[in-house]
């Protein structure tokens, strides 16, 4: 059994220490989120655009997608470009990666990829 000051720290966490207001600027950088159409992915593309990032939003379904693109738009005043990716399928990932390097400029390297982890595994429904 754990030691009661653990289980006091779990049932009584510490004010967190980080918020987003503490991302700086992410002007000249790009950033590809997966499963961005939807929750901690559609909220993560929010704040990356607040932050004045070039976003690509990856995504199986394109309908899916630009319904959060038109929403984060609208929010925003940004509007993140949308990248069909499904990576249950090699050949279609393989696609969207070259698709992707051609978007890219020299002028705005790609700096990180961003992925949806509550979907990393799991089969499309």
């Amino acid at each position: 059994m754990a030691p009661l000051s653990t289980i006091l720290r779990q049932l009584y966490p510490s004010t967190p220490e980080w918020s987003v207001d503490k991302i700086s600027d992410l002007s000249g950088k790009v950033f590809i989120v997966t499963g961005g159409n939807a929750g901690i992915g559609k909220e993560t593309c929010k704040q990356l655009l607040l932050k004045n990032a070039k976003l690509y939003l990856a995504a199986r379904s394109e309908s899916k997608a630009q319904a959060a693109i038109d929403e984060l738009e609208k929010e925003t005043g940004k509007k993140p470009i949308f990248l069909k990716l499904d990576l249950s399928d090699l050949d279609a990932t393989r696609k969207s990666a070259q698709e992707f390097l051609e978007y890219v400029s020299p002028t705005h390297p790609f700096r990180g990829c961003l992925t949806d982890l509550r979907t990393a595994g799991r089969k499309p429904s």
